[in-house]
């Protein structure tokens, strides 16, 4: 619970307003379209912003609802105490706005269906977690009331959790006058249960075009709070780049894929270590061999030219979200998954944590969302 406010090295600023929300069965993909409401709230703003090149939008998380304004600091300080103002004084939108955007957000929801391999992402978290992230069910979506959305606002979108202003002039609170009685009320965040594999088989896959190759999601078990950002350089160093040990080997040597990935997928507070990509079906074999020889092979393959290499990159990048931090506020609104905190980051570690989630333990693996472990 807090307003942080952060110094701007750039006449660039920013200014983010966070909240997180929970749904029940019954209520998934709610957040997200009162998300779309909320922002009818200032729909009389929209050209000035435009006019004023103030880029305002916001995004649902599976467990944060953030709306942000970014520009020129001039504008984004006249702006920013009218845009909190608005975004937290209530549910303007009424049931007809309610039931058009309904629509556009079904309509949405389906355009992440439209592709084999988000369907199957979509799809997977559903089976695994009975997750349906921020997009939700369409079968809740479409029997959603207005009396739904309202309650929703109410209960979490009253009071922020975060307030993060960005500014090389103008803290938030200067000027604020007797917007809120010149403070604004924050709540507490909310404590997720963490989150385990629950195989859920009655969830409902929904429909998508047919895989024309094989889209392959494997998943490790729930990483420790206190391994994220380790495991997230550890990540950055498999696969990060044409020359690490992935790409430089299941791409540029044996050339079975175009592209692929390591990172840490986030449900709710939880992240999973995750390897994917996309490949020919007689490849997948293949994958998995190298894969497994890969990440067994430590020594070989994470080496002290790698670790230093993936350190200069992260110390660059932490060098570069300062300059551009307007835009790279991440470790305030989700400091879990955060990756700018190099503290205590040694090879030693990687190699720990590499072998407690790599070698260690059982992975879930899908392939077109045929499930099984490995």
């Amino acid at each position: 619970m807090s307003i942080i406010n952060l110094k701007s090295q750039t006449d660039f600023s920013g200014f983010y307003i966070v909240f997180d929300y929970d749904e029940g069965v019954g209520e998934r993909g709610l957040g997200h379209l009162v998300e779309h409401l909320v922002c009818k709230n200032f729909e009389d703003l929209w050209s000035e912003y435009d006019s004023k090149k103030v880029r305002w939008n916001a995004y649902t998380s599976t467990s944060k609802i953030v709306f942000y304004m970014t520009g020129l600091d001039r504008y984004i300080s006249y702006y920013k105490d009218d845009f909190l103002e608005r975004v937290i004084g209530g549910l303007k939108a009424d049931k007809d706005a309610f039931n058009k955007e309904r629509k556009i957000v079904i309509e949405e929801y389906l355009d992440n269906f439209a592709s084999p391999e988000s369907a199957h992402y979509y799809n997977l978290g559903r089976f695994l977690f009975s997750d349906y992230g921020a997009i939700g069910s369409k079968a809740d979506i479409d029997n959603f009331k207005y009396s739904n959305a309202v309650d929703f606002y109410e209960k979490y979108m009253g009071y922020p959790v975060r307030i993060i202003n960005v500014s090389k002039n103008s803290p938030f609170g200067d000027g604020m006058g007797d917007l809120f009685g010149g403070a604004v009320q924050l709540r507490n965040p909310t404590n997720y249960k963490p989150v385990d594999f629950v195989y859920d088989k009655a969830a409902p896959f929904e429909k998508s075009p047919e895989f024309i190759k094989d889209d392959i999601i494997c998943l490790s078990p729930p990483v420790d709070s206190g391994d994220m950002r380790l495991l997230r350089f550890l990540a950055t160093m498999y696969s990060s780049g044409l020359t690490s040990p992935l790409m430089a080997i299941l791409r540029e040597e044996h050339n079975l894929c175009y592209s692929l990935s390591v990172n840490v997928m986030p449900v709710k507070e939880t992240g999973f270590a995750c390897f994917s990509l996309s490949t020919a079906s007689a490849n997948t074999p293949k994958v998995f061999e190298l894969f497994h020889e890969i990440t067994h092979s430590p020594q070989k393959h994470l080496t002290v030219k790698r670790f230093e290499d993936v350190m200069e990159m992260r110390q660059i990048q932490l060098e570069m979200h300062e300059i551009e931090r307007y835009l790279n506020i991440r470790k305030y609104i989700d400091p879990v998954f955060s990756d700018d905190d190099l503290s205590g980051i040694t090879l030693d570690e990687i190699m720990r944590v590499n072998e407690k989630y790599f070698c260690k333990s059982q992975w879930v693996r899908s392939v077109n969302l045929k499930i099984d472990k490995i």
